[in-house]
């Protein structure tokens, strides 16, 4: 790849400048040059150990040649282990399309190789590589958290501290937490709401309605008792007692509201 920029005109700003670009003698490339306007000449891939570049100007009478900027040479290495699964390829390029993540290391295979692994990511080499944590903390990431992290399978740690996340979080990644295949952390994300909180408001109610009741039925029962107690002293009295089964029937249906 060489770059270029023709600096001065050709007797008149509107002209061009005409090379020719030949790589190890053979391959030959066409270039054509405008006043000050940059030009990347890209060259076809070459399969050899030595590379020779020639330039040659094929316009007359002409004492400004364009400058030669700067030359890249890539070099194709074949990668020695498997690339990263698919599905955790797909579930990461979900993630960073929604927040917009722009870090230069983001780019090609998250995994591998491991000198380029992608920041804030940890990945397993066991065989195919797999993502096991992610950290995006601190990140002043908004909006809600995605489902995508619940496609990563091997996914064990989940840092999103410090960022301004809201609604709730996705019932598949709390499911995983619940489970306690997953590690995550929301701390200092005010706008982000648990369900298990609304799920407590709801029990606590519940159990002192329950309280009530029993302590209802207790009082009644300790009336009942003591109106037997009077009855047995009380031999002379006529009056029309209910049998002790049916007392205790009445305190159970006066406990339970019906």
């Amino acid at each position: 790849m060489v770059h270029l920029l023709p600096l001065c005109g050709i007797g008149g700003l509107s002209e061009t400048h005409h090379l020719f670009f030949y790589v190890n003698g053979g391959l030959e490339i066409p270039v054509i040059l405008l006043y000050q306007t940059p030009v990347t000449v890209h060259s076809p891939l070459v399969s050899a150990s030595d590379i020779q570049l020639s330039i040659q100007s094929t316009t007359p009478d002409t004492q400004y040649q364009p400058i030669l900027n700067a030359i890249e040479f890539y070099i194709l290495l074949e990668h020695l282990s498997l690339p990263t699964a698919t599905d955790d390829i797909t579930a990461v390029n979900d993630i960073k399309k929604v927040y917009g993540i722009k870090r230069d290391s983001w780019q090609g295979d998250p995994c591998v190789p491991k000198d380029f692994i992608w920041e804030g990511l940890q990945c397993s080499y066991d065989r195919t590589p797999r993502i096991v944590a992610v950290d995006l903390s601190g990140n002043n990431l908004s909006g809600q958290i995605p489902e995508s992290f619940a496609n990563l399978p091997n996914l064990k740690t989940l840092n999103l501290r410090g960022n301004n996340f809201k609604c709730s979080i996705p019932v598949s990644l709390q499911k995983k937490v619940d489970d306690s295949t997953l590690q995550l952390s929301v701390d200092n994300n005010t706008n982000l709401h648990c369900t298990k909180k609304k799920r407590n408001s709801f029990i606590v109610p519940v159990i002192a309605a329950t309280l009530c009741s029993v302590a209802v039925l207790l009082m009644v029962l300790a009336i009942l008792w003591r109106i037997k107690s009077r009855n047995g002293k009380d031999k002379g009295m006529d009056a029309y007692i209910l049998p002790w089964n049916e007392r205790l029937r009445i305190a159970v249906d006066a406990a339970q509201g019906t």
